[in-house]
């Protein structure tokens, strides 16, 4: 048998001029002033005899082990909090339930593995909430549910203490607006709107003109202009019914995404102000914020245009400033949360999303060029939004250093509901507007996918911001419920809406109780 493969218990501390070199334990001693002589007696670092030296020696070594026991015993358990151990990154299967909300959850297929119980948070987050402060309102979660000793889902309540005094930013469109509108709907809270007479906002900004092209990040359509008569294309895949009286479909103006619930010049904020188009309006461009006062957890939401940078969407009349997302983020999301006195922590979870607003610029592009809107995107439309979303991510971190920053996954609906797409002056045609088409959306997905995952392309600076960002899958857990959407964008409340609240909450509750350890974990967890 080899030197090597005998084990000596008292390798530790073995001494520098062994072969093998100092043991880890001697170096330890060494480097706390503690050395250990020729004779096994403990000296200082020169050497010289100290008293109660050996008690010493055998008091750091009995604590050093101590230590290293409960560090092992307590591992068992830590993987229940692991990043990799998301319940939401597990194979499972979106349960609807429309009479029980409870159950409008993620049901991974391997329920009794580590990792395959998703807990009840949200529905815990109420119940301590209401115990301490009570709704404001009604909540649009009816019953004593709360009350009762055993949670819905039969099992114990969750302690959710880490939720106390804490602040979420949500960076997105409309889809996100609903959800955070759900969110108070069921803790029976108001979506308040920051008007720019809030006392959290800013002077309402001027907008910057576009990025010179030489700033921006290239974008190559792959639109070849006037392939087809438009008009024709559309009627033929019948989007429109052609008459001798239209206008031109190419010249008009495509309308947004809230076409279905406009605006309502009538509704005020909380200042009690007459609102302009949107302002005032829960369904508007402004930013909203929730708060749960029983725990004081503040949800911020910042609505954005998608990832433009060459002020496209300006051509609106309801447009609110400034454009960018990065400019939104520094113009409007910081002064929010300072303005509203937030923890210097805040905001410790920060989602980012983009992709609607992104397509629908394709289409309208598309449409002006006399382009099939249901053709794939080009190759350089994908690169574009794939150096986009890393753009963001980065300004982002450096943004808020120490939030735990989430890209959420976009939804895919499927479906032209109803609703206005052109506005072309005749008010007796009433096209449905065309798909989000799956060939736009998934490859945009993709995209997303890779520009946090693929960094052989990245930066030294870009890499280092990236290395910590995860993703949130809701956008994906929610595929194929398109059914179960209030209109042809926005999911409704059950199961979309809860699960997107409980998703919430896990990502909360990991970004409070896991960051002192969570340094390096592996990326798209």
């Amino acid at each position: 048998m080899s030197e090597k493969s005998i084990y000596r218990p008292w390798a530790p501390f073995r001494k520098p001029s062994s072969k093998n070199g100092p043991g880890p334990l001697y170096t330890m001693l060494e480097y706390t002033g503690i050395g250990v002589g020729n004779s096994g007696a403990t000296t200082t670092k020169s050497h010289k005899p100290v008293k109660y030296a050996g008690r010493k020696k055998w008091i750091f070594i009995a604590g050093s082990l101590l230590g290293i026991m409960i560090l092992f015993m307590s591992s068992g358990d830590r993987h229940l909090l692991h990043p990799t151990c998301n319940p939401y990154n597990q194979h499972g299967y979106l349960n609807y339930a429309p009479d029980e909300p409870h159950k409008n959850r993620w049901i991974p297929f391997s329920p009794n593995s580590p990792c395959g119980k998703t807990p009840l948070l949200f529905a815990s987050l109420l119940r301590t909430s209401w115990s301490e402060h009570g709704a404001k309102g009604i909540p649009d979660l009816p019953g004593d549910w709360w009350r009762e000793e055993v949670a819905p889902d039969g099992g114990e309540w969750e302690d959710v203490n880490w939720a106390r005094n804490k602040t979420i930013l949500v960076i997105g469109d409309s889809i996100q607006r609903f959800n955070l509108r759900y969110l108070c709907e069921m803790a029976g809270e108001p979506l308040h709107e920051i008007g720019w007479d809030h006392p959290w906002s800013p002077p309402k900004p001027a907008t910057p003109p576009p990025k010179a092209e030489w700033l921006r990040v290239p974008e190559d359509t792959g639109v070849k202009k006037g392939r087809r008569d438009l008009k024709s294309l559309l009627a033929e895949r019948g989007d429109i019914e052609l008459r001798p009286e239209s206008s031109s479909v190419s010249s008009s103006i495509m309308e947004d995404f809230e076409s279905l619930v406009g605006s309502n010049t009538n509704i005020t904020h909380d200042l009690g102000k007459r609102a302009a188009p949107h302002v005032g309006d829960p369904m508007g461009y402004m930013g909203h914020y929730c708060h749960i006062p029983g725990v004081d957890l503040m949800i911020f939401q910042l609505f954005h245009f998608g990832l433009d940078e060459k002020n496209f969407w300006t051509i609106r009349p309801d447009f609110v400033p400034p454009y960018t997302v990065e400019d939104r983020v520094e113009m409007l999301a910081k002064p929010y949360i300072a303005n509203a006195e937030r923890p210097r922590t805040a905001p410790e979870l920060t989602y980012v999303a983009s992709a609607l607003w992104d397509t629908t610029r394709f289409m309208r592009e598309d449409t002006e060029a006399g382009t099939d809107i249901s053709e794939a995107l080009s190759p350089g439309r994908l690169t574009w939004y794939r150096i986009r979303v890393r753009q963001v991510l980065v300004h982002a971190r450096q943004t808020f250093p120490k939030t735990h920053l989430k890209w959420m996954t976009h939804h895919y609906p499927l479906r032209a509901l109803s609703g206005w797409f052109f506005q072309n002056g005749d008010q007796h045609q009433k096209p449905q507007r065309p798909q989000q088409k799956l060939n736009r959306l998934m490859p945009l997905h993709l995209a997303a996918m890779s520009a946090m995952e693929d960094m052989e392309d990245a930066s030294p600076d870009q890499k280092k911001a990236m290395r910590d960002i995860g993703i949130s899958k809701w956008g994906e857990l929610i595929m194929g419920t398109e059914d179960h959407q209030r209109d042809d964008l926005h999911p409704n409340l059950l199961p979309g809406g809860y699960l997107w609240a409980d998703m919430m909450m896990y990502d909360l509750r990991e970004a409070v109780t896991t960051k002192w350890w969570a340094a390096g974990r592996p990326l798209g967890w």
